[in-house]
């Protein structure tokens, strides 16, 4: 029968803290709501095991971490009153399933083998947890499924001062790793050999604070999320991992998929509210990094022999939708300050050193998606002041790679060698400030930049022949083409032999609008800068194609 080796944990947090307060003359609440959670889960064969599936092997390790964490704060007095909420959310998890170690052998013999890995988002959790099979999930398709979801909120009001703040700090740290490596051998003669790591990453966050007062009020947000990075060293430059490889090991199936696929998403808004009778100042801020290294290989002296199609496939989609918001008003001054900042900066590759195979597909694609607002509105007796900005980056390097001296890829039938990105901003800011003596200032600046390198490419001594079926019959491989027209029209083709393809697509649509007024003085500005600076290459480059006693098909 089937032999399966499974690990699988579900980890759940739920975390309510309230804090409130109420007095005659001095108010003061707090809610200070920390989280941490580690996981590490591991399924292996190791150390010499020597495993027969009649029907199939599957080695799955899967984790399912949630937070669900509410912060909040009241505060209220006749004289003055201040209310503060935190939330500190961590989660780190770590999934391995791998085959591993010299001797350590592992046959299906009829069925397949399977070794996966995941990071399972929450509207697919596994009923058994003997596998991560199952549709990826649309990012920010659903706003509760997640890892982390945090909401903190915090009011204060008093007769003369009252302050509010909240703030929400969200880290989601992964390593997603499936292997076969160190002298494994796994056999699958009738069926087919499946390496997969799959992540699927979601962080939610909205943070909002208010206050009200007779004569000063003070109401400000933070929502910071990181998919990677580091808490502890700010500096490091960490990054979520999802890999899946074969190094140094034999495989003999009838199929071969290596796939490394990423999804990450942050959901995040913030929301400052402040209105007094002589001053007011509101102030928003939403700060989002996604940092991701998504791999999929086949090398280091690894064997595989198949007969029929492999596919080495690296796949990342992450996306951003953010929000900045305030709304401050008094009956002297008001003053009030967004900032939405979202950076993603993902390295996706996939790659094959040595292959004798059917088709042969080396597959990397990146999706970066952007959607931020930025807004706020300041109106007062006097002086309304509103500044909103919005700076936005993707910088992604996508590359489908065959390299390297010694490195020989040979088949009757077609290489696929391909590198696809698409990038999408949309992106909106506006701020308006009224003033109804003195003056009333608007300035509205949003910045969106796309640094995504795309490469595929065929280099530094590779040699790859792809006869293309000249030996015998094939479907080939389905690649891209662009017709000859003022839009050039994207469509498919079958081709038979090796195709090195290149594509990029940046997309980037944003609006401002500002107003500033007065019966004094009224000032309006915007500025909107969008660079687009990457860079997409197809290349072929100290590398030997084919040759003349087997000259392939077409290139």
């Amino acid at each position: 029968g089937m032999v399966t080796v499974a690990a699988n944990s579900v980890a759940r947090i739920f975390n309510v803290t309230v804090g409130a307060s109420g007095a005659g003359e001095l108010a003061l609440s707090g809610s200070v709501s920390v989280n941490f959670m580690k996981e590490d889960v591991q399924a292996q064969v190791t150390g010499g095991a020597d495993i027969t599936g009649q029907t199939g092997v599957n080695i799955a390790a899967t984790d399912s971490p949630v937070m669900l964490i509410v912060a909040g704060a009241g505060a209220g007095a006749g004289t003055a009153a201040v209310g503060l909420a935190s939330a500190t959310n961590d989660i780190r998890s770590n999934v391995a399933a791998f085959v591993e170690g010299s001797g350590t052998s592992v046959t299906a013999t009829a069925g397949d083998v399977q070794v996966q890995a995941g990071l399972r988002s929450n509207s697919d959790l596994p009923g058994s947890g003997t596998g991560i099979s199952g549709a990826r999930p649309d990012p920010g398709a659903d706003p509760l499924d997640s890892q982390i979801w945090a909401l903190t909120v915090a009011g204060a009001g008093a007769g003369e001062f009252a302050g509010a703040g909240a703030l929400s700090l969200n880290w989601l740290r992964a390593t997603v790793n499936a292997h076969i490596a160190a002298g494994a051998e796994v056999i699958a003669n009738n069926g087919s050999v499946t390496v997969s790591a799959k992540d699927d990453s979601a962080v939610r966050s909205l943070a909002g604070g208010g206050a009200g007062a007779g004569t000063g009020g003070i109401g400000a947000a933070v929502s910071y999320n990181y998919l990677g990075g580091d808490p502890d060293h700010p500096g490091s430059g960490f990054a979520n991992t999802t890999k899946a490889y074969i190094e140094a090991a034999t495989v003999t199936a009838g199929a071969l998929t290596v796939e490394a696929i990423s999804n990450g998403v942050i959901n995040s808004y913030a929301l400052g509210l402040a209105g007094a009778g002589t001053f007011a100042g509101a102030g928003a801020l939403s700060l989002n990094w996604i940092q991701k290294t998504v791999d999929a290989h086949v090398g280091n002296n690894a064997t595989v022999t198949t007969t029929g199609d492999v596919t080495i496939n690296a796949n990342d989609a992450s996306a951003i939708y953010s929000g900045a918001g305030q709304i401050s008003g008094a009956g002297g001054t008001a003053l009030g300050a967004v900032v939405a900042y979202n950076d993603i900066a993902d390295n996706v590759s996939a790659s094959i050193t040595s292959s004798n195979y059917s088709d042969i597909s080396v597959l990397a694609a990146s999706g970066g998606t952007v959607g931020s607002a930025a807004v706020g509105l300041s109106g007062a007796g006097s002086a309304g002041v509103a500044g909103s900005s919005g700076a936005n980056i993707i910088a992604n390097t996508v590359q489908a790679l065959i390299e390297g001296a010694g490195t020989t890829v040979s088949t009757d039938d077609s290489v696929l060698v391909q590198a696809l990105a698409r990038d999408t901003f949309n992106v909106y800011g506006g701020s308006a400030g009224l003033g109804l003596a003195v003056v009333g200032v608007g300035g509205t600046a949003l910045v969106n930049q796309d640094d995504t390198d795309v490469i595929a490419a065929v280099r530094d001594g590779a040699a790859v022949s792809a006869l293309g079926s000249v030996l015998g019959a094939a479907p080939g491989v389905s690649a891209l083409k662009w017709a000859d027209d003022a839009d050039g029209t994207q469509s498919n083709q079958t081709v038979l032999g090796l195709v090195v393809e290149a594509s990029s697509t940046e997309s980037v649509e944003t609006a401002a609008g500002t107003a500033g007024a007065s019966a004094g003085t009224g000032i309006g500005i915007n500025i909107i800068v969008n660079i687009i600076n990457g860079s997409t290459t197809a290349e072929i480059n100290d590398a030997k194609i084919n040759s003349s006693v087997k000259q392939g098909g077409d290139v």
